[in-house]
């Protein structure tokens, strides 16, 4: 981001470019190698690779520029709660913000091109190999595979013109009358309610997105919050320990094949019999198999090099496991203080300030004071919560209202269910946007930020006091995050948005809970679980 470099000094902008900088090079990727490792070789098209690798690019984006966001309202200050001499002046914070509120809104344009248009394009535009060979049909061009794209894509660009219309039509809040009880309870925000007809379109783009985010949250990021952790920690069962199991099971049917010939040679062998034998012949064909593939796994590097990574699995299974229990913590206790001390439902459970301890604000605001500690922290919580996503859908499929869609598995995810859970990722980034300030409220809002409050004593005397910046801080004291104005405001204008998150996180601890019992009397996963089934065969049959 550009900022003013006649007012700022250069460690300014050094500590801003160069996080952006590695964010990029990093997220880009991490965004490619994600999609190669899960797309399925075969009919594979670089074009649809290049456009779900750059839709994963942009999201993540939006969540790793969080921090760069926090930390350069932060640097204004000094830890003494005076501001910085480049930053005393009005027009130079003003300016700062305002240069961090565009770099928002391009990102958030780019997520929207991408969910409205690209991902939907990309859907549509692709074609499994010889599909339409075997319907006799010829195979289609590129052309014509655009021009059927770009019309399927257009239902969803009307749907982005619905939205966009909304913004523009539906009133919402009006500022609160000044020095009216309401205006004393958001005098930290009520300089910022008034805004441009744009911003709340992208306001009410954001929040509805986030919306459909919030419910794969529920379903995926909640469940794999407790699974991923538990099953990192108990380890998978062993390739040998899987043929073991095959070759008992082959026994055990071989013996009832062998009985059921027995009979059919000396007595008469009824027709649901000769059924019951044609079945156990395919199961132990099939187990056939999957012993020679365990048989081939047994020898594979990947195998042999797995004693050498499991204390690399535990030690990440801890990690995963500390900072899903304090991030529930921090919700947990930060739901039950909107719930005691916010501004009530009419104003989207707004909390001005923090009443309840929560874990997560302490550890990132304490490690701000050692930037980027507390971006390598806040990178460890959204690696956590997209993490245990990932780990949920490819345990339970893409899935739409419980139906299962694709399944996903390392090299043979076909391409369409790809794109379906790029989307689904999408989804569940914006809502983590709005969650994070749930999450890690203080931190969010004013990073490491102090002011100084200055009271009258009984003899006349000044008490100077430091303090945390807060809601209640003079105005002009402390500068609020823009990722926390954005959200705050729209909270306000359109108080059921935030109604709606506030109720549905409670419905995601929930989540959470049944993930763990769930994770407790459920049996180890299988080392090896990428080995081709046969719906797998299937598949590259008919691609073949």
């Amino acid at each position: 981001m550009l900022f003013m470099e006649n007012a700022a000094p250069p460690s300014f902008f050094a500590a801003k470019w160069i996080p952006i900088i590695i964010s990029l090079l990093v997220v880009s990727a991490v965004s490619w190698l994600y999609v190669l490792y899960y797309q399925r070789s075969t009919g594979r098209s670089w074009l649809v690779s290049a456009m779900v690798a750059f839709s994963l690019s942009v999201t993540l984006l939006v969540l790793v520029i969080i921090p760069v966001d926090v930390y350069a309202i932060s640097s204004m200050k000094h830890k003494d709660g005076t501001f910085e001499p480049w930053a005393s002046r009005n027009a130079t914070r003003e300016h700062i913000e305002n240069t961090i509120m565009t770099g928002y809104y391009v990102l958030y344009t780019l997520v929207f091109f991408v969910v409205f248009f690209l991902l939907p394009f990309a859907y549509f535009f692709y074609r499994e190999p010889k599909a339409n060979e075997e319907r006799g049909r010829p195979e289609l061009t590129a052309r014509q595979r655009a021009r059927t794209a770009v019309k399927y894509s257009m239902l969803f660009v009307v749907l982005f013109f619905v939205l966009v219309a909304l913004g523009l039509l539906v009133p919402f809040a009006p500022p609160p009358p000044v020095n009216s009880t309401a205006w004393h309870k958001f005098e930290f925000l009520v300089e910022e309610l008034e805004t441009e007809s744009g911003e709340d379109v992208i306001s009410i783009l954001l929040y509805s997105l986030s919306l459909v985010g919030m419910c794969a949250v529920v379903g995926y990021t909640g469940l794999g919050l407790s699974l991923w952790p538990i099953r990192l920690l108990r380890g998978q069962e062993s390739v040998q320990e899987q043929r073991e199991d095959v070759r008992q099971e082959r026994r055990r049917l071989q013996l009832q094949i062998n009985t059921l010939r027995d009979q059919a040679n000396y007595s008469t062998f009824p027709s649901w019999q000769v059924d019951r034998l044609n079945s156990l012949e395919r199961e132990e064909a099939v187990l056939g198999r999957r012993e020679t593939e365990l048989n081939e796994a047994v020898g594979n590097w990947m195998n042999r090099c797995s004693g050498f990574f499991r204390p690399f699995e535990v030690v990440l299974g801890i990690t995963v496991l500390v900072t899903g229990a304090v991030t529930f913590t921090a919700l947990l206790l930060s739901n039950i203080d909107k719930a005691l001390h916010s501004l009530g439902m009419k104003t989207g459970y707004i909390l001005p300030e923090r009443q309840l301890p929560n874990p997560m604000d302490w550890l990132l605001s304490e490690s701000d004071r050692l930037y980027p500690l507390d971006y390598i922290l806040y990178l460890v919580l959204i690696f956590t919560l997209v993490g245990a996503t990932v780990s949920c859908i490819q345990d339970i499929g893409v899935r739409v209202f419980a139906v299962k869609l694709y399944s996903i598995r390392p090299g043979r995810t076909p391409a369409h269910g790809l794109i379906l859970l790029v989307l689904s990722l999408v989804y569940v980034l914006l809502a983590l946007n709005v969650l994070l300030l749930s999450i890690a409220p203080q931190y969010t809002m004013y990073g490491d930020q102090h002011y100084i409050k200055d009271e009258v004593q009984p003899d006349n005397s000044v008490k100077r006091e430091v303090l945390p910046c807060t809601a209640s801080a003079p105005a002009g004291e402390c500068v609020l995050s823009r990722m926390a104005l954005l959200l705050l405001r729209f909270s306000y204008k359109a108080w059921i948005f935030g109604a709606v998150f506030y109720w549905a996180t409670w419905l995601f601890l929930l989540s959470v809970v049944m993930g763990f019992f769930i994770a407790l009397y459920r049996r180890r996963p299988r080392q090896g679980a990428g080995l081709p089934t046969e719906e797998d065969r299937l598949l590259d049959n008919v691609d073949a």
